[in-house]
């Protein structure tokens, strides 16, 4: 399902055949030591594996599990507000407190486990809301059918209607209507605005309070706290053709017309005021007075 391969040198090129630039190799810039020309650089800094400094517990993971993993050069450069993106990675150990990931064919790094989202497993059915990897980053979908040692999946989050997709179990999470679990969709609450967003993980602070990290507009990391949060799907969806629901539209939840419905999962809405169609998914979308009654 990750769309990519080796090129021969420790790169990872995704399906287009564009190296990715979260796991090139270190340059010479990059090591310590004498540079060609003689220059001696600076000893690299230690890695900070959490420098959110965020709670959180090792997952009960094994050796080659896979799961999904902020990348470790973002993980570096984390900060509120920084982008941060989820990429299918694969258990290589432990490190303390951290776990030890390989991304595509990169170098093993240490991570934090709040920057890793584990898929867990569960019943599925037809319509159960699941994340697994497109293009080797975590997406969000639909079961459509299964079969013995396969999950037919049909991705809802893209924009655009992909062809079924059929997966292993072990790379498919289940998520649960109305539950914020990590690797799900949320939306966000905050100043009066409705925010939609992806769960990274969740943990207590040091006042107490539970907070996630979750990824918004542009892959921005952020800290909210539980309470203001909406988890979707949500449990009931009953809004009929025609009515005004709230779709995800860049980074946000906005008034929009519910024209079709193509099940399992996938809805066509239109924005008011404009003309512009927009395909979502479950995970997307919620009845427009559902942020009032909450």
């Amino acid at each position: 399902m990750v769309a990519a391969g080796s090129s021969g040198c420790g790169e990872e090129r995704l399906a287009d055949g564009v190296a990715d630039p979260d796991n090139l190799p270190p340059t010479a810039a990059s090591v310590s030591g004498p540079s060609p020309a003689g220059v001696v650089l600076p000893p690299r800094r230690p890695f900070d594996s959490n420098p959110l400094g965020l709670p959180g517990r090792p997952p009960e993971v094994e050796e080659g599990q896979r799961v999904f993993a902020v990348p470790q050069r973002m993980l570096a450069q984390a900060r509120q507000g920084a982008s941060l993106v989820l990429r299918a990675a694969t258990v290589q150990g432990r490190e303390g407190n951290d776990l030890v990931v390989r991304v595509g064919t990169g170098i093993p790094y240490p991570v934090h486990p709040a920057y890793v989202v584990v898929p867990r497993p569960g019943r599925m059915g037809r319509g159960t809301p699941v994340f697994a990897a497109y293009r080797g980053v975590l997406r969000h979908g639909v079961v459509k059918n299964l079969s013995l040692d396969r999950v037919v999946v049909r991705y809802t989050d893209l924009g655009f209607k992909l062809g079924d997709q059929k997966l292993v179990r072990q790379r498919i999470g289940v998520l649960k209507p109305g539950r914020l679990m990590a690797g799900g969709q949320a939306v966000a609450r905050q100043g009066g605005l409705l925010h939609h967003v992806q769960l990274v993980s969740v943990g207590v602070h040091s006042d107490g309070k539970k907070r996630w990290l979750v990824i918004g507009l542009g892959g921005a990391a952020q800290l909210v706290e539980e309470a203001a949060l909406i988890a979707l799907p949500l449990r009931r969806f009953k809004a009929k053709l025609g009515t005004t629901v709230l779709a995800a539209w860049r980074g946000g939840m906005v008034p929009a017309e519910l024209l079709a419905l193509d099940r399992p999962g996938l809805f066509t809405v239109k924005r008011q005021r404009t003309s512009r169609r927009l395909l979502v998914g479950p995970g997307m979308i919620m009845e427009a007075g559902t942020a009032k009654r909450r």
